[in-house]
């Protein structure tokens, strides 16, 4: 095994060379410069833009250029970016990486609980119409092209029915006079969000082995109101009441991004659920719970689908 993981290893560093030297090649293959289309000013004095072209190491030799990109990759200096100077690539990683964790975890958790409830009624309804219509989406959204998908979307959701903002995190123009920073806000509700999952999922944890369907139901929609309360008094009182309304702008700008990506998400998951939960069906197991005389709601969530999951 330790023999495997060292060969692997030593394969691993001229690929990864490799990989520097060719994405470095094909950056640099392009026509001008990555300042050729920025710089285009023509009042711009030619010192001024040799200048600029210095500042980026873009006027030395290309042998000489990829030394010092596979040196600074290693001593993780990468630079200025190019279109946001003076800062850094790292700074702006570091600027859109919590949006985009918060985009990632929040598309995960709704497009794999869709996903799991869909393949569930779908190989539950298996031979009736809603089967059909069902699986038909779920088809598309598994093989629909994203691309084309999403610039749909916006084209419907945002340019021709206004319902939803085109591009951007926020609205600039909400955000001139206030006292909180994007970033603050931002931070508040990823808190938030953080706070809530894990009160849910603690809920339904802890109610999923009280035998009673009844109390069961009753136990979760008693804890998800009562998130919803403690949720409402915290976002209307104290510093977070403060920040509701930017909250809410920010929120508003990821329903359409939340909502395209679970569409294209979910499929995978919701017929995984199916061809598994099909197969579950057939155990002995099932047959000898439906002769127990268990309800058919019972025998799907408790028996059939908890199986299928794993």
């Amino acid at each position: 095994m330790n023999n495997y993981i060292l060969k692997r290893l030593l394969q691993f560093i001229p690929v990864f060379f490799l990989f520097l030297v060719l994405s470095f090649i094909l950056f640099n293959a392009t026509p001008g410069n990555a300042f050729t289309n920025i710089l285009m000013n023509r009042d711009l004095p030619p010192e001024e833009y040799q200048r600029v072209i210095a500042t980026f190491g873009l006027d030395k030799p290309t042998h000489e250029r990829l030394f010092l990109y596979i040196q600074n990759f290693f001593k993780g200096d990468f630079g200025y970016s190019y279109t946001h100077f003076p800062k850094t690539p790292l700074d702006l990683i570091a600027e859109y990486l919590p949006r985009t964790l918060m985009l990632f975890a929040v598309v995960n958790i709704v497009a794999f609980y869709t996903g799991f409830i869909v393949g569930k009624i779908l190989a539950w309804k298996r031979g009736t119409k809603t089967e059909t219509w069902i699986t038909l989406t779920s088809v598309f959204s598994y093989t629909v092209f994203y691309p084309w998908f999403a610039l749909m979307c916006l084209w419907f959701f945002g340019y021709k029915m206004g319902w939803l903002p085109i591009g951007k995190f926020l609205y600039p123009e909400k955000w001139y006079d206030s006292p909180y920073s994007a970033d603050e806000v931002f931070f508040t509700m990823i808190k938030y969000t953080i706070t809530f999952s894990i009160t849910l999922f603690l809920i339904f944890i802890f109610s999923r082995n009280i035998e009673s369907i009844n109390q069961r139901r009753n136990i979760r929609i008693a804890g998800t109101t009562g998130i919803l309360v403690a949720s409402y008094i915290f976002w209307n009182s104290g510093e977070p009441g403060l920040k509701s309304t930017y909250a809410w702008d920010i929120a508003y700008h990821m329903i359409l991004p939340v909502m395209v990506v679970t569409f294209v998400a979910f499929a995978g998951t919701a017929l995984l659920m199916r061809t598994t939960m099909m197969e579950v069906l057939k155990e002995d197991y099932i047959l000898t719970a439906r002769a127990k005389g268990l309800s058919q709601r019972r025998i799907r969530d408790r028996h059939a689908a908890r199986t299928a999951l794993l």
